[in-house]
């Protein structure tokens, strides 16, 4: 079957990364999903889907997992209560990227989406209780995501061609046929997207350039205080 695009997804099993892998293959991509245990993705079976096994912190096993891809997604996450403590050691998010970044490089792909948080660096607009007290809370979380972002927009990154997608908070619900509300940035004023609404920015955003290299904040419910000259509709 030919496909136009071919992208890599890490965390394809995942809550988010499910929901990536299903619309990509509805699209007509080749899908892929590289995640430890293959008899995790034994729900899903297209002609188009490939399973690959590996361990993401090892950028050398990921490396013949990514020949051949146009992108890769990554909707890699923690699990269990205790990464949420603000003592809570967490590194997957910085040394996945590095892993990442590296494997990208040898196997000659440069774009890059993930996930990350909101208000994870402290901007005009942001809720002072999201950056003074809900951030401190989740501090190993979100002090990971933080360098995430900062090796990827570091200098000597800048070969990356990179997004970066940061929804406010997620909900358990159906895709929407909705806009997508984004801003560049930290934050965008809303509270709620669907995990199916982000996967569809997410697959969105390898098809323009309109956010190659940024942190871009979405949400799909609008609120009273939306600002619209700093939020742009994206079209689906």
């Amino acid at each position: 079957m030919k496909t136009s695009m071919h992208i890599a997804v890490l965390g394809a099993n995942g809550r988010t990364g499910s929901h990536v892998v299903q619309q990509a293959l509805e699209r007509g991509y080749a899908v892929t999903a590289v995640v430890r245990d293959v008899l995790s993705m034994q729900n899903i079976q297209h002609e188009c889907l490939k399973v690959h096994p590996a361990n993401i912190l090892d950028s050398a096993a990921l490396v013949s997992c990514l020949k051949g891809v146009d992108a890769v997604v990554s909707c890699v996450g923690t699990k269990g209560f205790g990464q949420y403590l603000p003592w809570s050691s967490v590194s997957i998010y910085s040394e996945a990227t590095k892993s990442v970044l590296g494997a990208m490089r040898e196997s000659g792909v440069n774009r890059y989406v993930c996930m990350a948080g909101t208000c994870l660096k402290y901007g005009p607009g942001q809720p002072k209780i999201i950056t003074h007290v809900f951030k401190p809370l989740f501090g190993g979380i979100a002090k990971d995501m933080s360098r995430m972002e900062d090796i990827l927009t570091a200098e000597e990154n800048s070969d990356i061609n990179f997004t970066v997608v940061k929804p406010n908070a997620l909900k358990e619900a159906p895709i929407t046929e909705g806009e997508v509300f984004a801003a560049e940035g930290q934050w965008c004023d809303g509270c709620i997207i669907s995990r199916p609404d982000v996967a569809r920015f997410i697959l969105d955003s390898l098809t323009t350039n309109q956010w190659d290299r940024k942190l871009v904040a979405i949400k799909t419910e609008q609120d009273q205080n939306v600002n619209e000259s700093k939020q742009k509709k994206v079209p689906m």
